[in-house]
């Protein structure tokens, strides 16, 4: 296989539009939910994933049969809901994560075909230019600023 046909997919207009709708639908349900947190605001912040799930059933069962061991800076309401936005988050961040990795893995086969498709054009031209090939000097000139530090030579020692 060509090092520059890893992957080859189109969208046509009507599934671009619908793709741009859901999105749209997802940003305007989502509008005032959802919060954007500093890197070192997420360092700072409980995670409640997976094996902490089971603590925190039994904790909030617990704390929902024993109500005169709540302390006074728990509201049990809010909690309520908290754990109910929480699990109904949840397996959408999973379903999202799976499809934002498969765009991210695409589209990195996609940066690689282009990427090796222009490296062979650019090697193509640069030989055109040592052999001094009518209309290759401006395209290589051009095309060389990408890559200013050019090849290391070896020292000989």
């Amino acid at each position: 296989m060509p090092l520059n046909d890893l992957i080859c997919i189109t969208f046509s207009d009507d599934e671009k539009k619908a793709i741009d709708n859901a999105l749209a639908t997802l940003e305007q349900v989502l509008e005032g939910k959802v919060v954007n947190l500093t890197p070192l605001q997420r360092k700072k912040y409980s995670r409640v994933k997976y094996n902490m799930e089971g603590w925190v059933n039994r904790s909030s069962s617990f704390l929902y049969n024993n109500p005169h061991l709540i302390p006074s800076y728990v509201d049990a309401s809010k909690l309520k809901l908290d754990l109910e936005a929480h699990g109904y988050l949840n397996p959408l961040i999973d379903k999202m994560s799976l499809i934002l990795q498969g765009l991210t893995d695409t589209n990195l086969l996609l940066g690689t075909d282009i990427y090796n498709a222009c490296m062979g054009f650019y090697r193509s031209v640069k030989v055109a230019y040592r052999g001094n090939a009518a209309g290759s000097s401006a395209i290589y000139e051009e095309l060389k600023k990408q890559f200013p530090g050019g090849r290391k030579k070896k020292v000989e020692e």
